[in-house]
């Protein structure tokens, strides 16, 4: 049988990442390894630097599970970089809703870096913060838990939702719900993938940690309903030693205050003919307090035509 290219090009790419590796991990000069390309995929580097950053994210990494995760964390981005060179050579990069999706990405960073560097400046939470925040949410820490989660997002239909509802109740799993759902034809959407605890909003966190492998939930929002089965889980708890995770996880109400102050400045600069409705109230006092005096030459000419400033 002969091979496909893709996967030849996969199998020679991971054993030139191995081989990379096994030479960076001989080397005892930080500095050097931090600027070495961990592997090459025709041509495109993936450095060492994109893989600390990634084992920088992933907690319970011990000097012992180091090497291993290393290994498969520049497996995966070898994966990554060839599934982005074939989306690129089939344009997929130029359809409108990819453009789309790269764009609101792009925001999406922008966003979350401006919002925690605005926490940042606020101080950072006192050890006794960080303790609270930790066991305040064991759902977080010390029952933390990775879920592998089915979900199905059903448009809003109030003739179909009765119904639906006794489906849920006898349904055996989420392929019949979604197989009825077809049958009724009702526009409906369904995902999955594996999200740890951290990656789950905390109000739908709190329901997921109460339920077993196999359950299914179900929550309503304005456009509908999701329906959210816990296919299974894994046991990922932060023990105490690394605390420090709640100690960073603490500072959340700075950013949402700062995203305030934002908007503030932004009806500043913009006047509150820009700004929803629902804000200018709130805008509206930083508007007049960030009006620029008026300069001194202005002020004589003001005055020379007989006007006064109010």
């Amino acid at each position: 049988m002969t091979a496909h290219p893709f996967h030849a090009l996969k199998l020679a790419g991971i054993a030139l990442a191995a081989l990379l590796l096994a030479a960076c991990g001989a080397k005892d000069d930080d500095k050097k390894a931090a600027t070495q390309a961990a592997a090459r995929v025709n041509g495109a580097e993936i450095t060492v630097h994109q893989i600390n950053q990634i084992l920088g994210r992933l907690p319970g990494i011990s000097e012992e599970t180091a090497p291993k995760a290393r290994q498969e964390v520049l497996g995966k981005l070898i994966d990554q970089q060839l599934a982005v060179e074939q989306a690129i050579d089939k344009k997929l990069d130029r359809q409108p809703e990819v453009m789309a999706a790269l764009e609101a990405a792009r925001r999406e960073v922008l966003a979350r870096v401006y919002l925690e560097q605005a926490a940042a400046a606020k101080g950072r939470p006192t050890p006794e913060e960080g303790k609270k925040y930790y066991d305040e949410h064991p759902e977080l820490f010390a029952q933390r838990r990775i879920y592998n989660l089915r979900e199905v997002t059903v448009e809003k239909n109030e003739e179909l939702m009765p119904a639906l509802r006794e489906k849920l109740a006898s349904a055996k799993s989420m392929d019949e719900v979604a197989a009825w759902l077809k049958q009724k034809e009702a526009r409906f959407s369904a995902q999955g993938g594996v999200r740890p605890a951290e990656q789950i909003p905390l109000d739908l966190l709190g329901s997921l940690h109460k339920m077993k492998d196999g359950q299914t939930t179900v929550f309503d929002t304005s456009r509908g309903i999701v329906i959210v089965q816990v296919a299974a889980t894994q046991q990922a708890p932060v023990d105490e030693k690394n605390r420090h995770a709640a100690h960073h996880a603490v500072p959340r109400q700075p950013a949402q205050q700062g995203s305030r102050r934002c908007r503030g400045e932004a009806a500043a600069r913009e006047g509150e003919d820009r700004i929803p409705g629902r804000l200018r109230g709130r805008c509206a006092g930083r508007r007049r307090s960030a009006r620029r005096p008026a300069s001194a030459e202005f002020r004589g000419r003001q005055r020379r035509q007989g006007h006064r400033r109010p």
